[in-house]
């Protein structure tokens, strides 16, 4: 389910922003006291790969040598490994000079898990309640959304590289969109690294920024805002929506579908899910319904248990906008099948950079606490294919319109993309990517001193064309 990419690090700290897509139920695993905490674990392994969307039950003693190999090699102090999985997991816990036995076999469930693929995880229990508000959308944000773009672009520019794209009512009134952020604390912005900003910014209610115009006080949570924002965008005689939807939390669409009910009057949507990480498959579910009319949008593959599970949307469509998706490297899971459902029914156009590629889907299982263990596991159960049998899976979503972002260009030149077919463990489909364009359109790039109101100002300007 966890998944963030480069563009929405400072996000992260500063809003709500969950990752990956998962489904919403929750069932208690394990129920019981167990005469030792193997035995739990080896009950866990048994019921992820039955249910795991391509791990077998008979390969049992593949997958949990393979986690013993890698989960030795993390250890402080190991011993060889010897005998069956519960005899070995002894040596090598009698082996160690620290720590309790339930966090020596939580930690082998971490290693277990992310054994199986690129998305499946265990979350300790005293980060579960964390994790579920952020899915369910309780989690505080500052009010203030930001244009944020690597820490990398310093090397090309000496412009600050974090702006403000958006205030949430009054919240701050002394601060304006387009203000740059000077300084975080007592750094300056242009001298963070990458993990330097994390760092800094790690648990951290309270973040101090200095600005050209003075200082202020961002307090991470000190409102509960959706994770949308809309930005009116005039051109000529023609009302253009910039929506920026940040991710697919609980109630996320309900909420951002009754705000653009008031926009009947305008004449097109720009729908911004770059660097929007996914979510929950029932909203991105409402936000189709909303766009499109009934019919078969996706299903959910299970190979190893040969399952397919089609989903079809059954609510009228409510609003025909034209429609312009923004996706980029950072869009996934939730977002890719709302831009790959929006590609196949031809009802709008891609514009951007490829996607992440990731369509698989997570459930949510807590591990009970009578067990000693406890916590949560997310477990990959399904693939997710288009109606016509297609997939983004590991493939990736190719844009209709190429909008030639500078700080993409530097980071695919570098090689430093972040796509999901470069993950370990990474599953690949037998499914085909989505068709491609047979021309596609370029945006001409904007300077990096100016990425925020030129690429607004060159985005409007392309869809208001399309208009006329």
């Amino acid at each position: 389910m966890t998944r963030c990419v480069y563009l929405p690090v400072l996000l992260a700290f500063m809003a709500a922003t969950g990752c990956g897509q998962v489904h919403n139920q929750e069932q208690t695993l394990f129920d019981k006291k167990y005469q030792s905490y193997c035995t739990v674990v080896q009950d866990l392994v048994h019921f992820t790969l039955k249910h795991h969307v391509s791990w077998h039950p008979d390969d049992f003693d593949h997958v949990t040598q393979k986690t013993l190999q890698q989960f030795r090699k993390n250890l402080p102090q190991s011993s060889s490994i010897e005998g069956d999985l519960c005899s070995s997991l002894q040596e090598l816990y009698q082996a160690q000079q620290q720590g309790s036995e339930e966090a020596f076999y939580r930690q082998f469930i971490e290693t277990y898990m992310q054994t199986l693929d690129a998305h499946s995880q265990y979350t300790p229990p005293d980060q579960v309640k964390a994790k579920r508000d952020r899915t369910e959308g309780k989690t505080k944000s500052s009010g203030i959304e930001f244009y944020y773009r690597s820490p990398d672009i310093r090397r090309f520019s000496d412009k600050n590289f974090l702006v403000i794209d958006y205030l949430h009512d009054d919240s701050y009134p002394s601060l304006a969109v387009g203000q740059r952020v000077q300084k975080i604390f007592t750094t300056p912005v242009l001298s963070f690294a990458w993990q330097d900003l994390m760092d800094v910014l790690e648990g951290k209610q309270n973040i101090e920024m200095s600005m050209s115009e003075g200082k202020v006080i961002v307090d991470r949570y000190k409102f509960n805002y959706p994770p949308f924002y809309i930005k009116e965008m005039k051109q000529d005689d023609a009302l253009i929506l910039w929506v920026r939807l940040m991710e697919f939390t609980r109630g996320s669409v309900a909420g951002l579908t009754e705000v653009l009910d008031q926009y009947k009057h305008a004449d097109a949507i720009i729908m911004d899910l770059r660097g929007n990480p996914g979510g929950l498959l029932l909203e991105v579910e409402a936000l189709l319904d909303y766009f499109l009319p009934p019919q078969h949008i996706y299903s959910e593959v299970n190979y190893s248990r040969s399952r397919l599970k089609k989903y079809r949307l059954k609510i009228p469509q409510r609003n025909d906008l034209p429609l312009t998706v923004l996706i980029d490297s950072g869009s996934a899971s939730a977002s890719e099948i709302f831009a790959g459902a929006i590609h196949i029914a031809k009802r709008g156009t891609l514009m951007g950079n490829y996607t992440f590629g990731k369509m698989s889907a997570q459930t949510p299982y807590l591990l009970s606490q009578k067990n000693g263990i406890g916590g949560m596991i997310t477990l990959t159960q399904d693939l997710m294919v288009f109606s016509d049998r297609s997939t983004a899976q590991w493939h990736r979503i190719t844009p209709d319109v190429w909008f030639k972002d500078p700080e993409v260009d530097m980071i695919n030149h570098k090689n430093w993309a972040f796509y999901e077919y470069q993950l370990p463990s990474a599953l690949k489909p037998s499914e085909p990517a989505l068709s491609k364009p047979d021309h596609m359109p370029v945006i001409a790039s904007c300077e990096i001193d100016n990425l925020r109101d030129c690429s607004h100002a060159r985005i409007t300007a392309f869809v208001y064309e399309q208009l006329h």
